[in-house]
């Protein structure tokens, strides 16, 4: 049988796809850390290899290495404000927006 020099995520793309992947566990550590999404919700880091063989004009027999990293993370939960809305003694539209103290006393 034939030795082999096998490839690890270290030699694709020069080191590349692992960088690809510590910045996408960087972003799913922040959006678990994020106090505006769901804590007990998972998300998920999905790296998929697909390997396939072409022949190219010289008649070499390549391998050729696809890859894609897909993240879900956790959406942040929407924020509103209250407003007030009216018109000054002039007829020209104006808004206030309440504080935290006046939507929980009202």
């Amino acid at each position: 049988m034939t030795e082999v020099n096998i490839i690890t995520l270290q030699d694709l793309k020069g080191g590349e796809v692992i960088n690809e992947v510590n910045r996408a566990i960087r972003s799913v550590a922040e959006n678990l850390c994020d106090p505006k999404t769901d804590r007990m919700k998972s998300r998920t880091l999905t790296l998929k290899l697909s390997f396939s063989r072409e022949v190219d004009e010289a008649g070499v027999d390549p391998v050729l290495i696809n890859y894609s990293i897909d993240k879900k993370l956790c959406p942040r939960t929407d924020e509103c404000g209250i407003f007030e809305i009216g018109e000054d003694g002039d007829g020209i539209a104006i808004g206030t927006e309440r504080t935290l103290f006046d939507k929980e006393s009202a």
